[in-house]
């Protein structure tokens, strides 16, 4: 009954995790909408200090509980991994390189979660588990990088520093999520962190806000709301349920809905290469969890 009640509790924590994924997807493109018209300096601390301000305000309404002193402190790092660090760097990186170039790194994301969780949360997946996990990110990684002439450019390596860090920040909210809900992990690490976005988007503004397009303020108004603030909801609750390892796995997942978002929104061909890659994705996510059979060893932030 037991083994049951886990297989549950980690398919749904990897069905909440996906849901952030589908929301993280559009992230990349809507940069690159955003980027017509405003600066990569604004739109990555601008969307943080947007997130931040309803974050606050969130937390007011539902009268949620001070974190402790080394609560404080760990929310506060792990916020400057996926508050600002990730978003700065990404921003940049996508004004030399494609949306869809992003996938060629970013495909690494399960196997940097997992290794952030081995190390930073003595969690034990097995070495099948990683066996899985390097052949996900293979396919994604040969799949994104088919066609093209992959050289490291800086925004290679600004997107693999991406990557490494908003993978320890999930390590982190891993341990938090021991100790708090998902949504108030985020929302402290957004209030805590505006004392560095706030002054970063000030002093990057628009030069004049009402020449900007207004697809490019619906495209910040997205990376600021959804891929801030509710994606996170449902991502850290997944990582809740199902474990840092477990549900990075779901981030394989990430390059072909964004794919698929094109597709619908700009018009994009989908090719029979990209259906098959999807499909062999879909299997090998599909048979992970079956390998993740050592348990856990998850510290709990006592509060």
């Amino acid at each position: 009954m037991s083994m049951l009640s886990n297989s549950g509790k980690e398919s749904r924590g990897m069905l909440l995790a996906l849901l952030g994924v589908i929301m993280f997807a559009g992230t990349a493109p809507a940069t690159k909408v955003a980027l017509t018209s405003l600066s990569p300096l604004f739109i990555a601390s601008g969307r943080a200090v947007v997130s931040g301000v309803v974050a606050c305000a969130i937390l007011i309404v539902a009268r949620a509980r001070l974190p402790q002193p080394k609560q404080f402190l760990i929310l506060f790092f792990a916020g400057i991994m996926i508050v600002i660090a990730y978003p700065v760097l990404l921003t940049i990186a996508l004004e030399t390189v494609p949306a869809s170039h992003s996938g060629v790194i970013l495909g690494i994301l399960p196997l940097t979660s997992a290794a952030a969780a081995r190390v930073l949360l003595k969690e034990r997946p097995s070495p099948r588990f990683w066996l899985f996990a390097i052949a996900g990110s293979s396919v994604v990684i040969s799949y994104s990088s088919s066609g093209t002439q992959l050289g490291v450019g800086i925004g290679d390596i600004y997107i693999l520093a991406a990557a490494v860090l908003t993978s320890i920040g999930y390590a982190y909210s891993g341990l938090l999520v021991r100790s708090f809900s998902g949504w108030e992990v985020i929302c402290w690490m957004l209030v805590l962190t505006l004392p560095i976005s706030l002054p970063l988007a000030m002093l990057h503004p628009p030069t004049d806000a009402m020449l900007v397009h207004h697809e490019a303020w619906f495209a910040f108004a997205y990376v600021s709301l959804f891929s801030m603030l509710i994606g996170f909801f449902a991502w850290n609750a997944g990582i809740a349920l199902a474990g840092v390892s477990l549900a990075g796995q779901m981030q394989l997942f990430l390059p072909f809905i964004t794919i698929g978002l094109a597709a619908t929104i700009n018009g994009d061909t989908i090719d029979l290469k990209t259906i098959i890659a999807a499909i062999v994705i879909v299997v090998i996510v599909a048979l992970s969890p079956k390998t993740l059979t050592t348990p856990a060893t998850i510290p709990i932030v006592k509060t």
